[in-house]
């Protein structure tokens, strides 16, 4: 693993307001491999969405961890079971990378269209917020998987410098988790502050309506009691 720190360049200063920037890949050495493309379209050629991708890589993630946590190992062979022990490690944490950055890419396009759409209706205001509220199912999963690795028995069959090193890694990306949560939720008070104003909007709305209307349908059973008018004759007696 890389001696290069734990990149901070995402906290701003207090009065300049939080904000998201992707983790820098590969902060962990990885071995060679083809690259990965990724889809853009599905089977039946619908863009694939940032969340759609999300949820893909939360299933890798998974599915590391449970590598992770069935890794055996037999103790005449330590070369061996420390390399496959530093290889899976090593592939969660770019795992954990890519979750996290898939996270961040979908908070900062959802911003952007919230930013661009200043009259959004109720419904498109709900979808945003449970798209926010999704993002933060998935990066609150994460911190979870961590620590399981961390009490791995494959942590433990690493050299002593080199499990210092991926446990650094890991306890940053746990930091970069709580960073990316209080994000969402700020962006999500205001999303719900937005659809707070919409439907008191309809509320009084409705209400007035209904006063009108009650106004309108209310019937006088005495007409003639409210009459001062001079009375030429007494219609009773007709």
């Amino acid at each position: 693993m890389s001696d290069k720190p734990f990149s901070t360049s995402f906290i701003l200063q207090p009065d300049a307001g939080p904000k998201l920037q992707p983790i820098p890949e590969g902060n962990v050495v990885t071995p060679a491999e083809a690259p990965v493309v990724e889809p853009t379209i599905d089977a039946m050629n619908n863009p694939v969405t940032n969340q759609e991708r999300l949820h893909a890589k939360l299933g890798l993630l998974r599915d590391m961890i449970a590598n992770i946590g069935g890794f055996r190992y037999h103790d005449d062979d330590d070369i061996n079971v420390s390399r496959l022990a530093s290889k899976l490690i090593c592939e969660f944490l770019n795992d954990v990378t890519h979750v996290q950055n898939l996270a961040i890419k979908t908070v900062i396009d959802t911003a952007r269209e919230v930013d661009n759409t200043p009259s959004l209706n109720l419904e498109q205001l709900k979808a945003i917020n449970e798209r926010y509220k999704m993002v933060i199912r998935c990066v609150s999963e994460v911190p979870q998987h961590i620590q399981t690795a961390m009490g791995s028995t494959a942590m433990a069959r690493l050299p002593a410098q080199e499990a210092t090193a991926y446990k650094t890694d890991m306890e940053s990306r746990i930091a970069k988790e709580a960073i990316i949560r209080i994000d969402i939720e700020h962006k999500i008070i205001g999303i719900e502050a937005k659809i707070e104003a919409i439907q008191q909007e309809r509320r009084a709305a409705f209400d007035d309506f209904t006063l009108v209307t009650r106004r309108k349908s209310i019937k006088r059973e005495e007409p003639n009691e409210f009459d001062t008018r001079p009375k030429r004759f007494q219609s009773s007696r007709y």
